[in-house]
């Protein structure tokens, strides 16, 4: 049974599904429903709730709640949860309910001017999400990667990256994010996806906003799946061969059709062949440069390397740039994010540092 009243532990947070729904995220430290109320203003509210084959979820601690946004340029929000002490046939006990305050979420959809964040390798420090995330001068954030060490339980996601997240968003900067290599290692790490919403509930997906294209790959481990580390548990080399082939049929989609920028982000990059077995990272790597060529992809974001930087391979291998972000250092002041600016006649991909200096690295012009 559940005592006591049940509490918000972490969020709302906003993701993105695609051009007509988003997702609100948010735990409780109880089993509770989970409720939405949303609208163009407080007089004019819905209602929407987490259920599944008709039943309204009532026995979990995380909640995504999908709501429209079609008609809306700007709506507003709370989440609600309700705790219930005891469920026997139709004798519901219920606790009491928790609100959120009030959020506003702007539809970045049809938007012909973006900014966003690309934050990798945080590595669980959270002042990186208190120096870039409150500011108001970004639309979204992607998160590409090792963002924690590792999910030894699911309060490793809560705490390491849901709460920090919107804490410092407020709940009105949706995020997507990008799986590296840490979020796949400890005993937690297979509850992830129940915690945050992705696009057809897979860690690769494509999504598309104002003149963006964007496609998101998941570079797994950056061992063999034989290393000892894993037990035998994982098997990465298969799944990459699946992203392989769901990554030719992107070509043929509308949406990478009528993009004007078309951008992927992948935590590990696309030119890393040193670990041990580097033949098996070489195959899948080559496989996917040689399709992001023929999509004509004009910069992959990645991280991994701690070290920022933006490389750019003079050969029929690499036709686009790689943009790296940094990582944590010994002197956190150090860690440098990518700031990415749209436009319909250019994308301004700069670095920022933690002093608020922004130097500009690789710019896209479009006629």
């Amino acid at each position: 049974m559940n005592f006591g009243n049940v509490k918000i532990t972490s969020g709302p947070n906003v993701q993105v599904i695609d051009k007509d729904r988003i997702a609100i995220i948010w735990t409780t430290d109880k089993n509770s429903t989970a409720t939405v109320e949303y609208g163009p203003d407080i007089a004019h509210l819905k209602k929407a709730s987490m259920s599944s084959n008709g039943l309204i979820n009532a026995n979990t601690k995380y909640h995504k709640v999908v709501i429209p946004i079609s008609n809306n340029n700007l709506i507003i929000y709370r989440v609600s949860s309700t705790n219930i002490k005891h469920i026997y046939q139709n004798n519901v006990n219920y606790g009491n309910t928790v609100f959120s305050s009030f959020k506003k979420y702007s539809n970045l959809s049809s938007k012909d001017k973006l900014i966003f964040y690309t934050l990798n390798d945080v590595h669980e420090n959270k002042n990186i999400y208190e120096k870039f995330l409150p500011n108001d001068d970004y639309d979204f954030v992607v998160l590409n990667g090792d963002i924690i060490n590792t999910i030894d339980s699911t309060s490793d996601i809560v705490d390491k990256i849901l709460s920090p997240l919107s804490v410092t968003t407020n709940g009105e900067k949706p995020f997507y994010f990008v799986r590296g290599n840490h979020e796949t290692r400890g005993g937690a790490a297979r509850e992830l996806s129940n915690y945050i919403a992705l696009p057809n509930n897979n860690h690769y997906y494509t999504f598309s906003l104002g003149p963006i294209f964007a496609v998101v790959l998941d570079s797994g481990e950056d061992k063999l799946d034989s290393h000892q580390e894993y037990s035998g548990l994982v098997d990465f080399e298969n799944y990459r061969k699946l992203q392989t082939k769901w990554l030719k049929s992107i070509y043929d989609s509308d949406a990478y059709k009528n993009a004007k920028y078309r951008i992927v982000f992948v935590h590990i990059p696309l030119d890393e062949y040193s670990n041990a077995g580097a033949a098996v990272f070489k195959t899948y790597q080559k496989n996917w440069c040689d399709i992001l060529n023929k999509m004509k992809i004009d910069a992959v974001f990645a991280g991994h390397t701690h070290v920022p930087a933006v490389v750019k391979h003079d050969n029929k291998e690499f036709t686009f740039p790689l943009i790296l972000g940094g990582g944590p250092t010994e002197n956190q002041d150090k860690y440098i994010a990518i700031r990415t600016e749209v436009t319909e006649s250019e994308m301004r991909i700069s670095f920022v540092r933690f002093d608020g200096t922004v130097t500009a690295v690789y710019t896209i012009r479009k006629d």
